[in-house]
């Protein structure tokens, strides 16, 4: 599929929020539902036998309007899973092609601040894709506060994911895919706004003693060795940087 600049402007639409100062720095309200968090429905893990499992996971699940809703099977909600439930200072591994939800950014950067400012202090590790307008979206996160204070907030917090670039608009990883202690995540779910509210997608939910879990995890560690750190996160561009880049028919799948 390709996405065209209308649709790039509706990642950027979405993702215009304030400090709300509660630990987060955007909304979570799409999580929750008559005031409770809606948590992941993950399979209870066999002791007695440690039997391995799996569980379909999508965005089918639709309101009047067609828009995907929030509910215990949504990759979104896995994701935040796959941090929360994730050993304290361990390492999280995630292969986002474009990285231009912001919420989910947003999840990112908690769990990986310090266990006693509230998160987890994991290690993530991102292999990202080479789009220029991507990396505008991470831009959008750090600049989208009015007050200074604000901004350098979210540049501390980006700055502890350890974002790399990996190929060329004609060559890049196109895995989705997240592997923390907790399990994994992978299938056709691509870290977008559109994914979570309009995309149909589907993917699978592997257990912590699945036996391809290991296997997983090399393979975007394998890749995240071998990638470009992302330098272009400063709160305010680079000399050079060109906001957008050539965000006329980025391709998105």
């Amino acid at each position: 599929a390709v996405f065209l600049q209308d649709e790039i402007e509706l990642e950027q639409r979405y993702g215009k929020e304030v400090v709300n100062g509660d630990g987060y720095f955007l909304s979570r309200s799409w999580v929750f539902a008559q005031s409770n968090e809606i948590r992941f429905a993950a399979p209870q893990e066999d002791a007695d036998n440690e039997s391995p499992s799996s569980t379909i996971v999508h965005t089918f699940a639709r309101n009047q309007d067609g828009e995907s809703i929030c509910h215990d099977k949504h990759p979104f909600v896995v994701c935040v899973h796959l941090l929360r439930a994730a050993s304290d200072s361990s390492i999280v591994y995630t292969s986002v092609p474009y990285l231009s939800d912001l919420h989910f950014v947003d999840e990112l950067c908690h769990y990986a601040k310090p266990i006693k400012d509230g998160g987890k202090n994991l290690q993530i590790r991102i292999v990202l894709g080479p789009e220029a307008w991507v990396k505008d979206r991470l831009h959008n996160y750090v600049n989208t506060p009015i007050q200074e204070a604000g901004r350098q907030q979210r540049e501390s917090a980006l700055r502890r994911l350890d974002i790399r670039e990996w190929g060329t608009s004609r060559r890049f990883s196109r895995s989705k895919a997240m592997v923390s202690t907790a399990g994994a995540m992978v299938g056709s779910y691509n870290y977008t706004y559109a994914a979570r509210y309009y995309h149909y997608e589907e993917g699978v939910f592997l257990s912590s003693n699945h036996p391809e879990l290991d296997a997983l995890r090399n393979r975007i560690e394998e890749l995240w060795r071998v990638s470009r750190p992302v330098v272009t996160l400063a709160r305010r561009p680079p000399p050079g940087y060109v906001a957008g880049g050539d965000a006329k028919r980025a391709k998105i799948e």
